[in-house]
């Protein structure tokens, strides 16, 4: 299928799976919840074990005191943002698994779209299997981010801040240039195997059954086969979901909550503000749904050529059913010898 046909397919792949969104309202609403419901442990523990504190009768045994209550109460605030960040991964993980799972059967035709029973068993298949990948593509993220700012500080202190100081601008205005280029191109190349790589992995992962490595070398393998046509698509996903936010953006610039609003007219934008979320997560749908689609049908194979016609009659028959030719009507002739 050509890129507009795949959009549009996308777009009723979206629509048929529009519970997704609620999926991730209600994700929202969970992790919003354990959030609070850690904060008012953490608090509460913070209440119980500071002291009465009494600065004019403040010993040195208090004061040590203080310090070991407070050092623990760090190391206790560290302890449940982890928890919080280990629930919001499973919870983000069950989800995006899930909803993949319901997206990939309808766009396989083996369903008509959103099913819980579908939901829950992608979820619960793949699951740990998407934390994985999770980590995985987060441990390249930062090497891919620490690897350029090194290369970024290494080329500017090395080279162009010597050579400035030298007074030999122009040389290092002629070296700088090309060094920013190719650190730019190399950014935008890692933001599309980024951006392509973590969807079409995940896809792959919850669509073939894959584990985390194994997803992620395949995806690998199908963006190196279909490179310029994977890139010219992803880029295409990309610019219609930044001009679809800047464009709601813009329209909906006299209608922001700063600052400087007054509580009355904060809730009555409210609506308008909940609306524009939930248009961006709707037009995000639409661009993973292009995806499945561009990946079911970049992975397909072609229909046979005679896929659905009638084979010929004279093929189907048997040999019981076959006509006698006239080879085997005539009567046997006797051999003659000379």
């Amino acid at each position: 299928m050509k890129y507009f046909e795949i959009i549009k397919e996308g777009f009723r792949l979206a629509n048929k799976n529009l519970a997704v969104l609620l999926t991730q309202v209600l994700a929202g609403v969970v992790m919003l919840f354990f959030f609070l419901l850690i904060t008012v442990i953490f608090v509460a523990i913070a209440i119980g074990s500071v002291p009465n504190l009494n600065l004019q009768t403040l010993s040195a045994d208090n004061l040590s005191g203080l310090v070991q209550t407070s050092l623990t109460l760090v190391a206790l605030g560290v302890l449940f943002v982890i928890i919080f960040m280990l629930i919001a991964a499973f919870i983000t993980a069950f989800v995006h698994s899930g909803n993949l799972g319901c997206m990939l059967k309808t766009a396989r035709k083996e369903a008509r779209g959103f099913t819980t029973g579908e939901f829950f068993a992608s979820g619960g298949r793949s699951v740990w299997s998407m934390l994985g990948l999770y980590i995985i593509w987060g441990i390249v993220t930062l090497f891919a981010a620490f690897a350029f700012g090194a290369i970024g500080t290494v080329g500017y202190q090395a080279v162009l801040s010597p050579l400035m100081d030298a007074g030999r601008r122009v040389l290092a205005f002629a070296l700088g240039v090309p060094f920013i280029l190719s650190l730019l191109l190399g950014g935008l190349l890692f933001l599309f195997l980024v951006y392509a790589g973590w969807t079409f992995s995940a896809i792959i992962l919850v669509g073939e059954g894959y584990g985390a490595s194994s997803a992620l070398g395949a995806s690998y393998r199908f963006i190196k086969k279909n490179f310029w046509d994977a890139l010219l698509f992803a880029l295409l996903m990309f610019a219609l979901v930044f001009f679809a936010n800047i464009a709601w953006n813009i329209l909906t610039m006299p209608f922001h909550i700063t600052k400087d609003t007054s509580p009355s007219v904060a809730i009555g934008l409210l609506p308008v503000v909940l609306f524009g979320l939930l248009l961006q997560m709707y037009i995000g749908l639409i661009a993973r749904s292009g995806f499945v689609v561009f990946y079911i049908d970049r992975t397909t194979p072609p229909a046979p050529v005679n896929a659905g016609l009638e084979a010929p009659s004279d093929i189907i028959s048997g040999p019981e059913n076959t006509p006698e030719s006239p080879r085997d009507t005539m009567p046997p002739q006797e051999n003659s010898t000379v």
